[in-house]
């Protein structure tokens, strides 16, 4: 058996010479590539004597061997190879066993499949051809020369024929332009510039930003507060044209008067260059507050450098905490304080045994207060011998108050006449019945004798050194004799009985 296409050597022996059918000559060997299964006869002949003898070679056809592949790639790209036909493959370049294969040749490269079938081999081959990729940089790069213009361009650099393309602020393309190509028309803005070969391999991309010229150095100012009614003077400077929101016009400097805080935004151009910057003005109000005010009769109210005493409505201006007008509407009553009185409105003197003094104070739900007194009694031995004032102080519903005094004068009645502070000065009989006399004065000296309550019951003037006085329609009781002995007021007590 043989695979078609190969040979085989026939051999016959046992005689002196030979003959081959099928052209197969006369040797006793022959060698012979039948391409289908053919049947050999050979004639052996000895002494005369012939005989025969026959060889079969079974002829295998080779197996139909086909591969197949993408035909053309970019540099650093692979291709796929498949093998079709037989049970087995080998490729060669190292592309393996596999029926199928993936490859990135360099370069252009052949490469060939070995196809195996019952030991018969066919080979078929694939060719993948390689382009080159092109490899770009940034070369020449142009920013505009005035702002918000197309005269920016970026230069790719390169070798090679194909499509440029740029994506980004701007985009567009360039067909069938070679290396190196400049990218015109371009505004500032970031740029992707990208380029495809004619045999449409892709470059790298690169990516450049252009930039319009600086923008001018503005700068804005103005009055930062301000109080409500008043102007505001801005101002911006570093470029050669203004224009101001909020219609302040289109001048470097503006007067505003906004009624409330409000920014202001100015637009600076220079050689078609723009810039912005802002003033916020901030407006205070003026304020105003009404206070209504009561006070007492005979009080004051003072708001700031004012002092009021009359009832009435009063403005005072002056500044608040943000520097602008505050008015101050006063609205002033002012109370009467309330009358007040005390029963008795008078107390006779008292001795300290006397009895306690009930008081009454009108209007009522006052206090009284003065030595002795205990809520609204008077009590002479709790105060004492001497003369005490009691007070009576009454508060009404809008805190005013009135008060007023009564003079309780405490004797000690237990003890006999004294003199207080008349030295030489002389009463006698003590007791009397109300006839008696006094010594000691100066003639002509001025008198006064009063009861145990403070009433006046008579007064002279001594026209000798030995006065008489007769007090013929008085009362059993404490009287006091009142005048001055050089230069000195005194009194002297004494009793009448009768």
């Amino acid at each position: 058996t043989i695979c078609a296409g190969h040979s085989t050597v026939l051999a016959a022996t046992g005689a002196t010479s030979y003959s081959w059918d099928n052209g197969a000559g006369t040797n006793a060997s022959a060698t012979v590539s039948p391409t289908t299964t053919t049947t050999y006869t050979v004639t052996g002949t000895t002494n005369g004597c012939a005989a025969t003898d026959q060889v079969t070679v079974t002829v295998t056809p080779l197996p139909s061997v086909v591969a197949t592949g993408t035909g053309t790639i970019c540099a650093g790209q692979s291709a796929t190879m498949v093998a079709t036909g037989a049970t087995s493959y080998s490729w060669d370049n190292g592309a393996g066993t596999n029926a199928a294969a993936t490859v990135s040749p360099t370069s252009t490269t052949t490469y060939t499949v070995t196809g195996t079938t019952n030991g018969c081999a066919n080979t078929d081959q694939v060719t993948i051809t390689v382009n080159a990729t092109s490899v770009i940089a940034l070369g020449t790069v142009s920013n505009p020369n005035v702002c918000a213009t197309t005269t920016g361009s970026i230069q790719i650099t390169g070798t090679g024929s194909g499509n440029v393309t740029w994506t980004g602020t701007a985009s567009g393309n360039a067909n069938a332009v070679t290396l190196p190509y400049t990218v015109t028309g371009l505004t500032a803005g970031s740029y992707t510039v990208s380029f495809t070969s004619t045999a449409g391999c892709a470059s790298n991309s690169v990516t450049q930003s252009l930039s319009d010229p600086t923008p001018p150095p503005l700068s804005a100012s103005g009055t930062a507060t301000i109080c409500a009614g008043q102007s505001s003077f801005l101002s911006a400077t570093g470029a050669t044209s203004y224009s101001w929101d909020n219609g302040a016009g289109t001048n470097a400097s503006a007067t505003v008067s906004p009624t409330s805080t409000t920014t202001y935004t100015v637009t600076g151009t220079t050689s078609g260059c723009t810039n912005t910057d802002q003033v916020t003005i901030s407006v205070n109000a003026a304020t105003s507050s009404t206070q209504n005010v009561e006070i007492c009769e005979g009080s004051s109210y003072t708001v700031l450098t004012s002092t009021y005493t009359a009832a009435g409505t009063y403005t005072d201006l002056t500044l608040n905490a943000a520097g602008c007008d505050s008015t101050i509407i006063t609205n002033l009553t002012v109370n009467p304080n309330p009358t007040v009185s005390i029963e008795p409105t008078t107390i006779d003197t008292l001795c300290t045994s006397s009895a306690s003094i009930t008081l009454v104070g009108t209007p009522g739900a006052g206090t009284f207060s003065g030595t002795g007194v205990t809520g609204s009694v008077f009590d002479p031995l709790a105060a004492g011998v001497g003369s005490h004032t009691i007070t009576y102080s009454f508060t009404d519903g809008n805190g005013c108050s009135g008060s007023t005094s009564v003079i309780a004068i405490v004797e000690d009645c237990t003890n006999g006449i004294q003199e207080v502070g008349l030295e030489g000065v002389s009463l006698f009989p003590n007791p009397n019945e109300g006839i008696f006399m006094i010594t000691g004065l100066t003639v002509g000296t001025e008198y006064e004798i009063y009861d145990d309550r403070g009433r006046l019951v008579s007064a002279g003037v001594t026209e000798s050194e030995e006065q008489e006085v007769q007090l013929l329609n008085v009362q059993t009781g404490i009287y006091y004799l009142y005048a001055s002995q050089n230069g000195q007021k005194g009194s002297l007590k004494f009793l009448i009985t009768k």
